[in-house]
């Protein structure tokens, strides 16, 4: 952090002790004891906001030159966010706009009832088969966990190799080759 971005941060913070001050101010306000501070306390309120309107837009300029200077790679980000946030959170790239830690959304599962089909596609083929960052194994993996009853007994049998490969293109005889 530059010493130019410290001293605005300083600046930033003897402002917003200045707004506290105003709203106690009006906190404990009553008429007859504090009339006539009113038109200074409003005074300072004007000041103040014009001070902090241009703090924050220089704050912006020394911010957006500084993320420029320090560019980072999406693994880099990674590593940062992960560093930053507990180990279990999952990071988002730059540019995804995911600034807030959202719920752990849990899989739907599926066992052949006919009216769970819709959500339990949709659903799966958002969280899942869409997602690139996953490999076919993994998501052939989420499925598996994801079916029950009628539903899992029609895969249980599939070899996970095989339906791997196939998806590759490939079959394991052809690669053993």
């Amino acid at each position: 952090m530059t010493s130019e971005l410290k001293d605005l941060k300083k600046q930033e913070r003897q402002i917003k002790s200045t707004f506290d001050g105003v709203r106690k101010f009006l906190d404990q306000f009553k008429t007859e004891k504090h009339a006539a501070q009113t038109a200074t306390r409003l005074e300072m309120l004007e000041t103040a906001m014009k001070k902090f309107y241009t703090v924050q837009q220089k704050l912006e300029i020394v911010q957006e030159e500084e993320d420029e200077e320090t560019k980072e790679s999406p693994e880099q980000h990674c590593e940062r966010q992960q560093k930053r946030d507990d180990a279990s959170a999952h990071c988002s790239l730059p540019g995804t706009n995911s600034r807030v830690k959202l719920p752990e959304i849990r899989l739907p599962s599926f066992g052949c009832l006919t009216r769970e089909w819709v959500t339990f596609r949709d659903t799966f083929r958002s969280l899942i088969h869409l997602n690139d960052q996953l490999s076919t194994m993994d998501k052939f993996t989420y499925l598996r966990s994801s079916l029950t009853g009628d539903a899992f007994q029609e895969i249980a049998s599939v070899d996970v190799t095989a339906a791997l490969f196939r998806s590759m293109g490939s079959s394991p005889k052809t690669l053993r080759e």
